[in-house]
């Protein structure tokens, strides 16, 4: 998929806004896969786009609250 190929791109992009509308065209894609079996391998792909982002901006634990993500 192209649109996948692309968004590898912007891995090493600092800006909020172009990151806030990737998650938002990335999560109409996760919509459509959600019930087939590329769904998990989408996930990963996804992960690892965020991989570098994530660990930039950091994240700390508060004391009441879980590791994994609303679903």
């Amino acid at each position: 998929m192209d649109v996948l190929k692309t968004a590898q791109a912007f891995k090493s992009e600092i800006d909020y806004t172009v990151w806030s509308d990737l998650a938002a065209n990335l999560k109409v894609i996760s919509t459509v896969t959600e019930y087939t079996d590329y769904h998990d391998l989408y996930m990963k792909y996804c992960q690892e786009l965020f991989s570098d982002v994530a660990n930039r901006m950091g994240w700390q634990k508060k004391e009441a609250e879980s590791e994994c993500a609303a679903a």
